[in-house]
């Protein structure tokens, strides 16, 4: 199967990434594994609910979720991560002063310069390609659909639940 090639924008900077190797993603998986476990139950312990319209509440419980997620991971397990991700991503650079023509140059190469000062813009990169390789995929589709019964099972309890006693039957 050909692997899948796609663009993004981040910030000021232009990124193509291409899909990893499944060898390389089956080790990016087990290495965000016990990160991911500890980012969801940070996150989940967070106050409040999981209300999607309130970006400031999201936020939060994302923060109350990266302290114990960055915790599980080692020095060495975030460079592999990183480093498969920069290894299949190239960077958009124009030539200012010649053609104007855009040159995809490869980000391994780039990485530690060209993320310096730029962590906001790093984390949206790492979060895209576990995105675009679709990484946990199914485990963080059915995280929201948990979610979305427990928000749904809350509903009907304050509502009244369909079958409840005091309902007749169809």
């Amino acid at each position: 199967m050909p692997k899948t090639i796609k663009e993004k924008t981040i910030g000021k900077h232009t990124y193509r990434m291409r899909t990893l190797g499944m060898l390389t993603a089956q080790d990016v998986i087990l290495a965000l594994a016990r990160p991911l476990a500890a980012f969801l139950s940070g996150a989940a312990s967070a106050p409040g609910g999981f209300n999607l319209e309130d970006e400031e509440a999201l936020l939060l419980r994302a923060a109350q979720g990266l302290a114990p997620a960055i915790r599980e991971m080692t020095r060495d397990e975030l460079r592999f991560v990183t480093s498969a991700f920069a290894q299949v991503t190239e960077l958009a650079v124009v030539d200012k002063l010649g053609t104007g023509m855009t040159r995809w140059v490869p980000l391994a190469g780039e990485y530690d310069e060209h993320f310096d000062g730029l962590a906001d813009e790093w984390l949206q990169w790492l979060a895209w390609g576990v995105s675009l390789n679709k990484l946990f995929g199914s485990a963080l589709e059915r995280w929201e659909a948990f979610r979305a019964a427990q928000k749904s099972a809350s509903r009907k309890e304050s509502t009244g639940s369909p079958g409840a006693s005091s309902q007749t039957p169809d």
